[in-house]
């Protein structure tokens, strides 16, 4: 006569709810020990072993923060000034020195033009039709809406400090800074969006000739990281038109 099991045998631990899981985990974790050095576009959901410090200023050049027309502020003493277009500074495009009496239109993220000392938003300035005469029509403080050189990052400054779990926002940081090769110490968790947008623009080009454009930035280099999830959203929902970036290139 066959043995039936006891009931007992076949008895299983109850399973172990997530925070249970999550802290028995957390409890005695090894440390990694050592580091390597990986290619930049190879470093995403990696953790940063060492500082990356800036040697570059960020932004580069005095910049506008604002889309509007670059003034001299002693050219505006009152509302209601009228002053003429001289020159159009898109971003990406270094400008002329500012003539007198004279206004530049700037869009954001274009170097202030040497003699602009002011940037006034294009909402408060009247444009004139068919002609290249502006009605300022407030009273530019010095200053305004300009972004300094190195506001944002200086030379020598901590660009990214180790221990930092490398996001794709982190890798075009790294290579704006021409880091190249960035020194890793363990693995971490890959969360990549599920979705993101697309921009396009001279702002997106790498380093011009000696690092001068003022639309010199990481956007391209952040783009490229992101590609891979972009790749995978698009793949995922065919109803989602597939031109472009959104097609994974």
């Amino acid at each position: 006569m066959a043995i039936s099991p006891s009931p007992a045998s076949n008895t299983k631990p109850p399973l172990l709810s997530a925070a249970e899981a999550l802290s028995h985990l957390l409890k005695n974790p090894e440390p990694v020990e050592g580091s390597e050095l990986v290619p930049t576009q190879d470093a995403l959901g990696r953790v940063l072993a060492e500082d990356i410090v800036s040697t570059v200023d960020v932004p580069p050049l005095d910049n506008t923060s604002m889309d509007g027309y670059a003034v001299a502020t002693q050219d505006i003493p009152q509302p209601g000034v009228t002053l003429k277009v001289d020159q159009r500074i898109p971003a990406g495009s270094i400008g002329e020195p500012l003539k007198p009496k004279t206004i530049a239109r700037i869009f954001t993220g274009a170097p202030i033009p040497p003699g602009a000392d002011a940037v006034v938003m294009q909402e408060d300035c009247t444009t004139q039709a068919q002609s290249d005469l502006v009605q300022i029509n407030s009273i530019p403080s010095m200053g305004q809406w300009i972004r300094r050189r190195g506001e944002d990052l200086s030379v020598g400054k901590v660009a990214l400090s180790a221990g930092t779990v490398l996001r794709p926002q982190h890798l075009g940081v790294a290579a704006f800074l021409w880091a190249g090769r960035q020194r890793l110490e363990r693995l971490a968790l890959d969360d990549r969006p599920a979705t993101c947008e697309g921009v396009a623009g001279r702002h997106l080009h790498g380093h011009a000739a000696g690092g001068r454009s003022g639309g010199t930035r990481c956007h391209a280099h952040f783009l490229a990281y992101l590609s891979p999830a972009w790749t995978i959203f698009c793949d995922c929902h065919p109803g989602v038109q597939r031109s472009g970036l959104c097609a994974g290139q």
